[in-house]
């Protein structure tokens, strides 16, 4: 009787069980590019429904929306990130606001069409992918700092695994433990587009290659039911192949097609948003993305109810997360091949034994990054054996070498194919030598050697010889062409300078120079060469955000240089030359641009052979370049700029001038009047740009300039 007591009372509790027992639900991610953005759409759904999620995975752009839900966002929370936080072209692109540059790194920056790195070998080779993904994973660390220092991805908030592929090997890499930020971004490698990634000793791309749409990885995991959410784009036609985006994205979707359909196998629910006529790299349609995703859901409420309706409560372990701000024991940099870890550390400004918060952590490794010496500088927190949290500064650091090649062209000097060798650290610590070499409408050689003594500020010293030979165009009353000569220069630029944070640069210089006019030589000039040596002194400041169409910031030079023809020069003079533009920002996508040039010989009788010159697409609109020349000359402009599109500028500017042997400042006859507009565009090959300009007279002239087209050897010269 006992007996049958007791397995009655084990009858009915297995039957309550039973009961109560409940399908644990997984969801499952795909990757897609920006399509990936519709995630976003249904986990708005899911949780205006109440649906408790118990396993997610994801693939790409599925890790970092399902990571983001993991650690405890909600559907809006992840929108309002995604819209307010996430500037695409910074996080995509690596791009770096101009004015976070360091002051000495502003002139050196990547103005090339195409450039080569430059091994420890002395071998050419590209980089691995346009992108380093630096930002992007900077960013992660900040969003998922909480968790940082959980390496089971099991005790997040919700259970979360992503997949790479191992580049070496091909094999499906599962990631679920080590640190999230790390493994979210080696999920979201896209062949060619980021630069792959190094995680735990195994070089990883886009997991979509292997696993697209990880559903089997729910299951595994411990789901009973898979909600999958495909966002990745059909096969295209061959009139929809117009680009090297959409080729790279038919070639993913080939690669993993058939093994995405047998995911889809694993998937309870599969919901497949309407996304037709939305690319992978449409970060600027994210409203649309996202109504796709929410919209695609709600064809599924029926369904996503019933889950609802017989789930229980879930009970999970509330993982410890990180304060706001965490004391740290140690500071430890990994990945370091030429630079020392104290440089390192000292570039990050962290210091260990302080209380210190993600943001601040963030913002550390990021001005390490402003230095231009890394590809990635990252940090990643952990325990150590005493419970204590140390920060592991990751980096990888560039190629000291680069070999840049830029293809300019302007209706100044024509065609100009120009290589930079630069050589980074080779020549002493903190150093940089570049070697310059041009052929065309300008013919020049150069080497600017650099030695800094210091980092955020202090003292260098600059080498810097030169030869140069350009051809110069002399214009009549009409603007007709009436002759041309050729101007050859060679010289040097010994200096001694000092520089402070980003913002300015001052130094004192020793020169020489011999400058020859031949050919065709104008009247004008009493003699055909000119020999001087002398002193002078440099300043440069600048907070532009950009050099080549800025729409906010300032920038100042000057130059001032004096030769005594006592000492090694033909003449005694002071030359002084200064420019100061300034851009206000008045309206979201509107600046109005302020630009005065003077220069003189600040003497009664200047010296004409050595002129400053009025004219062109830089200078003066309605008159050609190089057209005017004087001793002494001053230009006003005046322009309003407009961002019409993401990398579409348009100018209206108007100019004022006066150029001539008498440095009065008043308006009178010999005062010049010109005007026009400009056009340019921010192509990945570099910047385009055209206009018109007019003339008091009326006349109207055209300019092109195509490429990088300006001097990045300005502040280096006499």
């Amino acid at each position: 009787m006992l007996k049958k007591a007791a397995f009655l009372i084990i009858f009915i509790t297995f039957l309550f069980n039973l009961e109560g027992e409940t399908e644990k639900i997984g969801l499952s991610l795909s990757g897609g590019g920006a399509r990936g953005l519709a995630h976003i759409g249904v986990l708005k759904v899911i949780d205006e429904l109440g649906l408790e999620i118990d396993y997610i995975t994801g693939t790409s752009m599925g890790a970092v929306i399902g990571s983001l839900y993991a650690t405890g966002y909600s559907g809006q929370e992840i929108e309002d990130i995604i819209i307010e936080h996430f500037d695409w072209n910074l996080l995509l692109f690596d791009e770096v606001d101009r004015q976070d540059y360091y002051i000495g790194e502003k002139r050196w920056g990547n103005y090339y069409n195409i450039s080569f790195l430059i091994d420890d070998n002395l071998s050419l080779s590209l980089p691995q992918g346009l992108i380093s993904g630096n930002k992007l994973i900077n960013q992660l660390f900040q969003l998922l700092y909480p968790y940082n220092h959980i390496e089971d991805f099991n005790r997040l908030p919700i259970p979360f695994a992503c997949v790479a592929t191992d580049l070496l090997t091909g094999e499906t890499v599962i990631l679920d433990s080590g640190s999230l930020h790390e493994a979210v971004r080696a999920s979201i490698s896209i062949p060619s587009v980021f630069a792959p990634f190094d995680f735990e000793g195994r070089l990883l791309i886009d997991g979509g290659i292997r696993m697209n749409l990880p559903s089997s990885l729910a299951r595994d995991m411990g789901a009973d039911y898979v909600i999958g959410v495909k966002v990745t784009s059909e096969l295209r036609e061959r009139e929809r192949l117009t680009n090297p985006i959409s080729v790279l994205d038919q070639t993913i979707n080939i690669a993993s097609r058939d093994r995405t359909m047998q995911q889809i196998d694993y998937c309870s629910l599969l919901i497949k948003p309407e996304l037709d006529g939305l690319r992978m790299m449409d970060f600027d349609r994210i409203y649309e993305l996202i109504a796709a995703g929410e919209q695609a859901a709600r064809e599924f409420i029926p369904e996503l109810k019933k889950l609802t309706e017989n789930q229980r409560e879930i009970e999970r372990e509330k993982p410890d997360i990180l304060l706001e701000k965490i004391m740290l024991s140690d500071i430890r940099v990994e990945g370091n091949r030429h630079l020392s870890a104290s440089k390192i550390r000292e570039y990050t400004k962290l210091h260990s034994d302080t209380h210190l918060s993600g943001k601040e952590i963030n913002d550390g490794t990021t001005a390490a990054y402003h230095s231009n010496l890394f590809e990635q500088v990252y940090p990643v927190i952990r325990k150590d054996e005493e419970d204590k949290y140390e920060l592991v500064i990751k980096v990888k650091e560039k190629e000291r070498g680069k070999f840049g090649i830029n293809l300019r062209y302007n209706d100044r000097d024509d065609l100009i194919l120009e290589g930079v060798i630069e050589m980074r650290n080779y020549i002493g610590n903190n150093s940089n030598l570049m070697i310059g070499a041009s052929v065309g409408g300008e013919r020049e050689f150069l080497v600017d050697y650099v030695k800094n003594f210091g980092r955020e500020w202090g003292v260098y010293f600059r080498i810097f010889p030169y030869i140069n030979e350009h051809t110069l165009y002399f214009y009549n009353e009409e603007q007709e062409k009436i002759a041309s000569s050729n101007s050859l220069e060679y010289g040097g630029v010994l200096g001694v300078g000092a520089f402070a944070l980003n913002r300015f640069i001052v130094e004192p210089y020793l020169y020489t120079c011999k400058k020859q006019l031949y050919r065709d030589i104008a009247e004008t000039y009493e003699s055909s060469s000119f020999f001087s040596s002398g002193i002078g002194i440099k300043f440069y400041y600048e907070t532009l955000d950009e050099l080549v169409l800025p729409m906010r910031g300032n920038q100042y030079l000057m130059k001032y240089s004096y030769a005594d023809e006592n000492l090694m020069s033909d003449y005694t003079y002071n030359r002084f030359y200064s420019r100061y533009q300034h851009l206000f920002p008045y309206h979201r996508n509107q600046s109005l641009r302020l630009q005065f040039e003077y220069g003189s010989y600040l003497d009664d009788d200047p010296i004409d052979f050595d002129p400053f010159y009025v004219g062109g697409f830089e200078s003066f609109l309605g008159m050609y370049p190089y057209e005017r020349s004087a001793p002494i000359v001053k230009i006003l402009t005046l322009a309003n700029r407009v961002n019409l599109a993401r990398n579409i500028y348009l100018d209206l500017q108007f100019n004022v001038a006066n150029a001539g042997t008498s440095d009065h400042w008043q308006l009178d006859g010999d005062t010049i009047y010109g005007g026009g507009i400009k056009l340019g565009y921010k192509s990945i090959i570099g910047p385009l740009r055209g206009g018109l300009g007019i003339n008091k007279e009326g006349k109207v002239l055209t300019y092109i300039s195509l490429g990088y087209d300006f001097d990045s050897f300005e502040f280096s010269r006499r």
